[in-house]
């Protein structure tokens, strides 16, 4: 699956070209390390069915929490990279989450897939209290909707998303 056992920990040559090295949030000590998709059984999944509840699988761990109020959001892209669905933790009303130092969550946003036919990307990220990034990944996961509307769309759409965490 894809991103499953994902690591932070590769570091580029300094002489990288700077194309390689879009996001460097590792100085914020909060690392998204692995991320995968379950699908309305708890399988690990790449391809999801029009109208399941399925769960984006994010685990984080703070080496040294700078910051033990953090946001979490996710963000759903078509194929051809326009923005159809974002949601953030942030949005809960100043309910961040708190992560102390060694810590481990394991975060998963709950959605309703309500995507037209196709193949899709999602970037996870998280944010302190002020929205300061701390790390993030644009297109780590990679999705295939199958049973939905064949037409292509360029609407917004509502995946009515709520996020659970628990400390490992």
């Amino acid at each position: 699956v894809t991103a499953r056992h994902f690591t932070k920990y590769f570091k580029f040559p300094e002489d990288a070209p700077k194309e390689l090295v879009k996001f460097d949030f590792q100085r914020s000590g909060i690392f998204i390390f692995d991320a995968w998709v379950e699908n309305s059984s708890g399988e690990l999944t790449q391809t999801l069915h029009y109208g399941e509840r399925a769960q984006f699988v994010l685990r984080v761990l703070a080496l040294d929490a700078m910051c033990n109020s953090v946001n979490s959001g996710i963000l759903f892209k078509s194929l051809s990279g326009l923005d159809l669905y974002g949601w953030s933790h942030a949005w809960c009303r100043n309910q961040y989450l708190k992560i102390n130092d060694n810590q481990m969550l394991e975060l998963r946003f709950s959605i309703v897939v309500y995507l037209n036919d196709g193949t899709y990307f999602i970037t996870y990220g998280l944010e302190n209290a002020d929205g300061v990034t701390l790390d993030k990944h644009c297109d780590l996961t990679q999705i295939t909707v199958v049973g939905g509307p064949k037409t292509y769309t360029t609407s917004l759409v509502n995946l009515d998303c709520s996020l659970t965490h628990k400390t490992m």
